[in-house]
């Protein structure tokens, strides 16, 4: 919800962050500037209890309890079986788990797989909120939809973040996958953060979610390193809110080449994220075929990019539904033609919008035509239309109407 205080917005966005494979085992980075980023974490076990006294290991310095029917995704970022997939549609289908499967887990082995889903951050980012994107998945990954319905899993969860130590990434040789370290409590603590989850605890429980809660953030901003605005979001969306470093945008307006006002944010540069690397090392291993062109950023979205400023210093974000008034007041009109490279794309089936670069028309060939765009708070991408991870069909074209003159009002 977005709170204005004396012309300033305070709003929870969400930043950048991506999947981690159980190993956190990163593979096959091919953007040399980035490349050193990744890393394997190695750390030593340490012994621990859960409140049953079950042991617990310990695994990139997070305990859990060991789920042995935990499911392993056959195909996964970093095998050359997951750069054939020609699509995002592909990649969500080669993710589902087998029903038969995923019924018979149990519900450890079922976090377990869930928070290994390789898509979980990935789709995250492609969306404006940490809670948009989750929703999404929910929508579109078995796995989630199943753990939502599951009446202990808020109590599995709540035993497995008892055992994570927020200051564990300290463990890591030389520093290596911090970054990753990072993502893993962001998955396990939007989970937390769902109403579904928290159904199922006891007064009690919930209390002694809190206390972690509260125990943990402490520890966050004493150790540092959380303090993007995905650690802000992620906190607020339990609860407890990031006062002392709050995610401020001031609101502003930019206007359509017709000179009609859209509402936008005014973004603030501190407010990026520390991981911005390690996020950018994520979607070039996710989206293998993909073009990697400029680094995540929370600074602005698909829509501003697409419609309002191409450039890499561009500090304006829309919101949706606000990019429609480039063509609902005429400045921007529907094309049924040739397709041109420059020309506007809309994804209504997915609020994405990009720029169309060469190929067919995506109306009709959304998989052999090129796109450019920025992926939510991820990177800015070249792929096709169909690789980007949003619903491609139905894309609309729009071209800038040219046919008569107007004056842009200032």
């Amino acid at each position: 919800m977005k709170k204005t205080i004396a012309g300033v917005i305070i709003i929870p966005l969400a930043a950048l962050a991506v999947y981690a494979q159980g190993d956190f085992t990163l593979n096959n980075v091919n953007a040399s500037d980035i490349m050193e980023a990744s890393g394997n974490i190695s750390v030593q076990p340490a012994p621990a209890l859960d409140s049953a006294g079950t042991a617990l290991r310990k695994k990139n310095g997070i305990y859990s309890k060991s789920a042995g029917d935990a499911y392993e995704f056959p195909i996964r970022p970093g095998m050359k079986e997951w750069k054939a997939l020609s699509s995002y549609a592909e990649m969500l289908k080669a993710c589902q788990i087998p029903e038969p499967i995923l019924q018979k887990m149990s519900t450890a082995g079922l976090i377990e797989t869930v928070l290994n889903y390789p898509l979980y951050m990935l789709t995250i980012l492609a969306y404006d909120s940490m809670q948009q994107g989750f929703n999404v998945m929910a929508k579109r990954f078995n796995g989630i939809a199943e753990l939502l319905e599951r009446k202990d899993a808020g109590a599995e969860l709540l035993a497995r973040y008892r055992g994570m130590d927020p200051a564990g990434f300290k463990e890591v040789p030389n520093g290596e996958g911090i970054g990753k370290y990072h993502f893993y409590f962001y998955r396990v603590e939007l989970l937390l953060a769902q109403a579904a989850i928290r159904a199922g605890l006891t007064e009690a429980q919930r209390l002694e979610l809190q206390k972690e809660l509260l125990a943990k953030y402490e520890v966050k901003k004493r150790i540092g390193g959380y303090g993007g605005g995905l650690a802000k979001e992620v906190m607020s969306l339990n609860g407890i809110l990031w006062q002392e470093d709050s995610v401020r945008v001031s609101s502003t307006v930019v206007h359509t080449p017709k000179g009609s006002t859209v509402p936008a944010l005014q973004m603030e540069p501190k407010d990026e994220m520390p991981d911005v690397r390690q996020c950018d090392i994520e979607f070039i291993i996710g989206f293998p075929e993909a073009t990697w062109e400029a680094g995540c950023t929370r600074m602005y979205n698909c829509h501003s990019y697409a419609w309002h400023d191409q450039s890499v210093l561009n500090t304006i974000w829309v919101d949706p539904p606000h990019q429609k008034e480039y063509w609902l007041d005429g400045s921007y009109i529907q094309w049924l033609g040739p397709v041109t490279s420059g020309m506007k794309l809309d994804y209504p089936a997915d609020n994405h919008s990009a720029i169309f670069v060469s190929g067919s028309n995506p109306f009709i060939s959304p998989d052999k035509s090129i796109c450019r765009a920025k992926w939510g708070q991820g990177p800015r991408m070249l792929s096709t239309c169909k690789y980007a991870p949003y619903n491609s069909i139905g894309i609309i074209v729009y071209t800038l109407n040219n046919e008569r003159p107007w004056q842009i009002w200032k």
